[in-house]
C-alpha cells in the first residue's frame, strides 16, 4: 500500500506516473491519496483520466482511498470531515 499527499504540480505528475505504473503492472494495488483542496483533487483526476485515455489503458485494478480536507461553512467553521 502506498500513501501519497499531493501538494503541488510535481506531486500530481509523480502520482499519475505511479498510478500508470501500477496499472501496467497488472496486479491489484492499493493507494491512499491526500489532497489539500478539492481543486487539487479535481486537477489530479482530470489529468489522470487524460493520461489513461491517451495511453489506451483499458483497466486499472487500483483501489484508492481519497482524503480531502473537511468542508467549512461561510464562517470558516468545520461542518464535517470527509
Amino acid at each position: 500500500m502506498t500513501n501519497i499527499f499531493i501538494e503541488c504540480e510535481g506531486d500530481i505528475e509523480f502520482s499519475i506516473r505511479h498510478c500508470l505504473n501500477l496499472a501496467l503492472d497488472g496486479r491489484k494495488s492499493f493507494v491512499t491519496f491526500g489532497f489539500p483542496s478539492d481543486l487539487m483533487y479535481d486537477i489530479f483526476l482530470t489529468n489522470l483520466h487524460q493520461e489513461v485515455m491517451e495511453r489506451g489503458i483499458p483497466f486499472m485494478d487500483v483501489e484508492a482511498k481519497i482524503i480531502l480536507p473537511p468542508k467549512e461553512d461561510d464562517n470558516d467553521e468545520c461542518i464535517g470531515g470527509r
